[in-house]
């Protein structure tokens, strides 16, 4: 037996509007997720990190991921650039005094500074 087009249409219909409905229902819980902690925690202040570029910003994120502790080699790996475009970020955020530098033998390692400039 088949079922009439209004019928079938009506089914489908709430077939879908059910569907959504448990789609909100995950993205609810997914936001709830997501708000509750931050998934990196920089410690700087927003005022600092909103003077920044979205490439400083990255490469601080990166600098944290790894330990607070790294070359632009390793960031560069890390974030998928060049290492001449980490080292020029880094060099910039160190000269707002958000992290420090200093030499190991060949390598230049730049740390997080945790105390605010």
């Amino acid at each position: 037996m088949t079922l009439s087009s209004p019928l079938r249409v009506r089914i489908q219909l709430r077939t879908i509007l059910e569907r959504i409905e448990q789609v909100r229902r995950e993205v609810k819980v997914l936001q709830k997720l997501l708000l509750a902690k931050p998934i990196i925690n920089l410690p700087f202040s927003p005022r600092i990190l909103l003077n920044l570029s979205k490439s400083q910003i990255n490469v601080l994120v990166a600098l944290q991921l790894l330990g607070g502790k790294a070359s632009a080699t390793d960031v560069a790996k890390l974030l998928g650039i060049n290492r001449a475009m980490a080292s020029s970020c880094l060099c910039g955020v160190h000269r707002a005094g958000l992290v420090d530098k200093s030499r190991e033998h060949r390598i230049v390692v730049f740390r997080l500074n945790v105390d605010e400039p």
